[in-house]
């Protein structure tokens, strides 16, 4: 795995994008800058050691590092995110609980998931690349444009992949943690997708970052292209059986993330945008069934807005409601009308 990642350059670009968030960090008077700053160079940190990369550090990276008081600032992350976020919406988060039960007494899920084609690293990369130049031209460039930039890679980390910036002094990395199914091809889309989104500068900057990262609907879009994606696979009959193991995968875990909420005082952001990420995914995806570009323009433009926690009613705009997101009927039959588009 090490050799593979010197190979591919990155070890140059991690050193070089260290040092520039150290100078960035230097200049920084704002404790929501600073803040976010020393999260994204623990972030790297992890990436350094989880794949041994040889990396010479700046005099100044402890010093800086230190300036920021983390925990205090926690505190404060954690009373915005409950007076912003979780507050407001603790009656809805309630019947999501009573979703869980629902959806699985009417869907049949599988315990086990059994993948039976192995894939390797060029076609993960290839299929990835094929659908994003089907599906969006601008997030196809933007793709090769990372990966010839070396910005794109294998690694260990902690999930599946993960997309990560350091808040505006550098552009995104997506990292896959490969299992060699079509499950990577899937993830590798999904990550670009918040790769994408993150060097929207309109979209993630400055005063607002801290608000972004605490949105209940980070995940909506790039659920909402796995939804895209999965269909497409069916469609040019591209493993066929694994796509739809994935899909049950995904409906499983939901179930689980949504059991979450059946301890009312249960406060976990990772959680929360998990299951209104996949809840709004499938509303977005249902729309773009009917209307794929007006959809498209939809989740676009619904994902720059959701910055604004306050503005519940923002959901109107873009023909959803709180009371049809918490609906488990609904929900249970667009998963239906999922699956039987990839079971046709």
């Amino acid at each position: 795995m090490t050799s593979k990642i010197k190979q591919n350059g990155v070890e140059k670009n991690v050193q070089r994008d260290l040092y520039a968030m150290v100078n960035e960090l230097k200049k920084t008077n704002s404790l929501s800058r600073g803040y976010q700053m020393v999260k994204s160079l623990e972030m790297l940190q992890e990436l350094i050691d989880d794949n041994n990369l040889n990396i010479n550090y700046p005099k100044e990276y402890e010093f800086e590092m230190n300036k920021f008081d983390i925990d205090k600032f926690d505190i404060n992350y954690l009373n915005l995110y409950y007076q912003l976020n979780y507050k407001p919406m603790l009656e809805y988060n309630k019947k999501l609980c009573k979703m869980s039960s629902y959806i699985k007494r009417t869907i049949s899920i599988p315990k086990v998931v059994y993948m039976k084609d192995r894939l390797n690293i060029k076609q993960t990369y290839q299929i990835a690349n094929d659908f994003l130049n089907y599906f969006d031209k601008n997030m196809y460039d933007y793709f090769n444009y990372l990966t010839n930039k070396q910005r794109v890679f294998l690694g260990n980390v902690d999930c599946e992949g993960m997309a990560t910036h350091a808040n505006h002094v550098i552009e995104p990395y997506i990292i896959l943690t490969p299992n060699e199914t079509i499950d990577d091809s899937l993830t590798m889309a999904h990550e670009l997708v918040h790769a994408y989104l993150l060097n929207k500068q309109r979209y993630f900057c400055e005063a607002e970052d801290l608000l972004y990262m605490i949105n209940n609907y980070y995940e909506v879009y790039s659920i909402f292209i796995e939804l895209v994606f999965q269909e497409y696979l069916i469609d040019h009959k591209i493993f066929q059986h694994d796509v739809i193991e994935c899909a049950k995968k995904e409906i499983g875990d939901l179930c689980c993330y949504l059991d979450s909420f059946k301890d009312s005082a249960y406060l976990d952001h990772d959680v929360e945008s998990y299951c209104y990420g996949h809840i709004l995914a499938y509303h977005f995806y249902n729309q773009y069934k009917i209307n794929p570009k007006e959809a498209k323009n939809n989740i676009y433009n619904f994902m720059l807005d959701a910055k604004d926690h306050e503005k519940m009613y923002m959901l109107n705009h873009y023909g959803l409601t709180m009371e049809n997101i918490v609906n488990a009927k609904k929900l249970k039959r667009y998963i239906n009308k999922h699956l039987e588009r990839l079971n046709k």
